[in-house]
């Protein structure tokens, strides 16, 4: 086998690895400006900017018109498609370099996140940079580390295989469905159990109490502001119980703020 080509196959996989488990899942990465134009379109032609579709609606209400409205506009601009990931473990070549480059991506996105108004610009542009940096490094490591195992393998084709093969979680053992119901019920009663065991001989919990005249009557009402706010401090992660990306949330928070203050 010809040594660069073995390097041209072996960067090919990389690129355009074959998957095995499949889930269901929106492209957050096709969302463009010109659909983010038509969805902030949409949204402000939905029920949730009008405010006499749901002024006298509950609670319960509140959270099934935002769930259909927000599912709804999503089904008809992205709706859900089938992929298939393959589950393989961490990346040999990620190393204590890629890790420490990207603990501090993640500390200088929450600074910038966090940042005041006359210090976002700045914070920003750090964080941003040292985006690229990290970008960078794990390029350079991945090369690196691929170009020095195909070099060392040239010779053994076979051996370069394996490793491809290994990159690729081919030939790996299927995970193991002996595991019911049951016996995960069980395993979590025994922990359980012994948690409760291990603390019997604790002491009981201490409290202490309201000062005198201190009670909590009502709650204070937020404001529109505060919730445009609170929206653009969260970072860009998105949980399964929520139709909307955040990124789009954050977006729209000035079109969503009223509903949600009443939510």
């Amino acid at each position: 086998m010809d040594p660069s080509n073995a390097q041209q196959s072996t960067k090919y996989l990389l690129g355009r690895p074959s998957f095995v488990a499949q889930r269901r899942h929106r492209q957050p990465w096709t969302i463009g400006q010109t659909w983010t134009n038509a969805f902030r379109a949409g949204l402000l032609s939905s029920e949730l900017c009008r405010p006499d579709a749901w002024t006298t609606v509950d609670v319960d209400g509140l959270v099934r018109l935002y769930n259909t409205e927000i599912t709804t506009l999503l089904d008809r601009l992205i709706p859900y498609r089938s992929v298939t990931y393959r589950r393989r473990p961490s990346d040999p070549w990620f190393d204590d370099d890629c890790r420490a480059a990207k603990r501090r991506t993640r500390l200088l996105e929450r600074a910038a996140r966090r940042a005041a108004p006359c210090d976002v610009a700045a914070a920003t542009a750090e964080w941003v940079a040292q985006r690229r940096v990290y970008a960078r490094l794990r390029c350079q490591k991945r090369e690196a580390f691929w170009q020095s195992k195909i070099a060392a393998q040239s010779s053994n084709p076979r051996r370069l295989w394996q490793s491809v093969d290994a990159l690729m979680g081919r030939g790996r053992v299927p995970t193991c469905d002996a595991i019911g119901a049951a016996d995960l019920h069980k395993f979590f009663d025994a922990k359980v159990e012994g948690v409760r065991t291990m603390t019997a001989d604790a002491p009981p919990p201490s409290f202490l109490s309201a000062p005198r005249g201190c009670s909590l009557r009502d709650f204070q009402l937020l404001s529109v502001s505060e919730i445009v706010t609170a929206v653009g401090k969260l970072p860009d992660k998105q949980s399964a119980a929520d139709p909307l990306p955040t990124r789009l949330l954050k977006d729209n928070a000035d079109i969503l703020a009223p509903f949600l203050v009443e939510r």
